[in-house]
């Protein structure tokens, strides 16, 4: 006891001389240094997730107008539909869009305020025909309509080649970009944004100039690098410092706001006053000599601390190894049996996963039999007394070579060859039964030994021949298209049938997506079955309709080789 007292003396000693001669000639740099730090860490926070937000806000009015451009109407470059539709769309979208214009390739371009103009020597129309981009956005200008600051989104209307058919022109209006800007307050600076060209177009503070492009690269180089604030100075000679952060949305734009060195101190001074008066130096000499003991009893706690980020980080191999009688021991014994005990849940969990899994497959195959049996039976048996028994031996024969092929002897996989002939044989059962009512195409370009899950194809051509062509008088086309692409397929089932109208085409798309209530067996049996096996990347990404019919289409990542 008496030896541990005196190895405390002899610290506090030595720690007495060694820090209380340095202590007061460095504490006010090395805070001063630390604050400052932390003023500029925060600002940069602030002002990035800030121009986040304003980046996000110009994203919405970005996917606003894009979600405009593949409208069919403005597809059909019908002026006399379109001007009705936009000064509505206009009247909604008002607080923040100036004005909406449809231009053509020319540069003509219609206002919803009906006036025509020519935009063709517009930098922005200019930027948009040579780079070829979808989108461009231009820098701030002055509206012809109303005098009024704005910034303009143009984007190309294409046609369903890809082909340009014309182009929208969206007018933001500066006045929100602004109001988003100037929320942003820190000490006794305010936010303010800078477009790509290097001008300030939403208030800053008085007595500050900094409209130079090179000078604004410079600064925003700093705050790339992580780097202190740029020092700039106001016409009275008050000296501050610069942050800037890029609108990721809009190349070019930058958010900035300068702060006062007098501001961005104060804490610092406020700090010190407090140091010295309580004593910092004392505080100081005791954190440490506690620092010192208390190490010994926390060293194997940090070992078992780190441990436990590593197990929560996946690896559930480690090992609390160390040999304790203590409280700490103790920990590190549960930890490891608790690690043990995980261990063991994790693999009974992958293997209940996979028996679910295989379980689920088997049970949703086996919903597609039935359904389709009754069909083609009630189907046989009226052709059979219609025609003879010809006509129903060769629809007996595609049957049988139908359902042979579903129960493929209880195999989940088949190749992409056989799953073409298998709704080959399936599309030739429905050609007998609706004659020229049906007609069909398969173009596949793609290699026939993709493996693949069966019975993917055959549920959404039953549902585009009963939901599509069946309620037509005139019939229809089926056409199935395969496409070999960056290791996956991408697979299209279109028909020419009645289509869907808008409300029920969401309803369908929830549906796939997993947001409303199942909508039928057969095509929520190949989301589900896909989705099971491969992820909520793949299956059905897409379902179009319209008056022409209807398009669904399906991606499949590839598995192997022959099946």
């Amino acid at each position: 006891m008496g030896s541990f007292r005196n190895r405390i003396v002899w610290i506090v000693v030595i720690a007495l001389g060694v820090t209380l001669t340095s202590f007061l000639a460095v504490t006010r740099q090395e805070v001063n240094r630390q604050n400052m730090e932390m003023t500029r860490s925060l600002t940069e926070q602030i002002i990035e997730a800030k121009s986040a937000q304003i980046s996000g806000w110009m994203e919405q009015r970005i996917a606003e107008v894009q979600v405009l451009t593949e409208s069919e109407l403005l597809r059909s470059m019908d002026m006399s539909r379109i001007k009705p539709y936009m000064r509505a769309f206009d009247a909604q979208h008002d607080e923040a869009f100036e004005s909406f214009g449809i231009c053509d390739e020319a540069g003509m371009m219609w206002i919803s305020d009906d006036t025509m103009i020519d935009i063709g020597d517009r930098e922005y129309f200019q930027r948009i025909q040579e780079t070829g981009a979808d989108f461009v956005i231009s820098d701030p200008i002055i509206s012809k309509s109303n005098e009024e600051p704005i910034v303009i989104i143009h984007h190309r209307i294409f046609g369903e080649n890809d082909e340009t058919l014309g182009h929208v022109n969206a007018a933001i209006r500066l006045s929100k970009l602004s109001e988003l800007a100037s929320e942003v307050v820190v000490e006794d600076g305010q936010g303010w944004l800078v477009d790509g060209s290097g001008h300030i177009f939403t208030p800053t503070q008085a007595g500050y100039e900094v409209t130079d492009l090179e000078a604004f690269q410079t600064l925003g180089s700093f705050v790339v690098g992580n780097q202190q604030g740029v020092r700039v100075q106001g016409q009275d000679g008050q000296e501050g410092r610069l942050f800037l952060a890029p609108l990721k949305s809009v190349p070019g734009w930058q958010m900035g706001i300068v702060i006062s060195e007098e501001a961005m101190a104060a804490p610092t001074q406020k700090l010190i006053t407090s140091l010295m008066g309580l004593g910092g130096g004392i505080l100081l000499i005791a954190a440490l000599l506690v620092g010192m003991i208390i190490s010994g009893i926390f060293r194997p706690m940090n070992r078992l601390m780190i441990l436990m980020e590593q197990a929560g980080s996946g690896d559930l191999f480690v090992r609390f190894e160390e040999k304790r009688k203590d409280e700490i021991g103790q920990l590190g014994e549960r930890f490891n049996w608790l690690l043990e005990q995980i261990q063991s849940l994790v693999i009974q969990v992958k293997k209940k996963e996979k028996e679910k899994q295989r379980a689920e497959m088997t049970a949703l195959q086996a919903q597609i039999h039935p359904h389709f049996l009754y069909n083609t039976l009630d189907t046989i048996q009226w052709k059979a007394l219609e025609y003879g028994a010809d006509e129903a031996a060769d629809m007996i024969q595609a049957l049988s070579k139908f359902f042979r092929y579903s129960l493929n002897q209880g195999k989940e996989w088949t190749s992409l060859e056989n799953e073409v002939q298998q709704i080959r044989n399936y599309l030739f059962i429905q050609k007998i039964r609706y004659e020229e009512r049906l007609h069909f195409e398969i173009d596949c370009r793609a290699d026939m030994n993709w493996e693949i899950p069966k019975l993917i194809l055959q549920p959404l051509v039953e549902n585009a021949i009963y939901h599509g062509i069946k309620p037509k008088a005139e019939g229809g086309l089926i056409r199935i298209e395969i496409r070999e692409e960056s290791m996956r397929l991408e697979i299209a089932i279109c028909d020419t049938g009645i289509g869907m109208d808008p409300a029920a085409l969401r309803k369908l798309r929830k549906s796939v997506e997993g947001d409303g209530e199942s909508l039928g067996v057969g095509m929520m049996n190949v989301q589900r079955r896909l989705q099971l096996v491969y992820g909520r990347a793949y299956g059905i990404t897409r379902i179009l309709s319209g008056n022409g019919g209807t398009r669904i289409e399906l991606r499949i990542p590839k598995r192997g080789g022959k099946a």
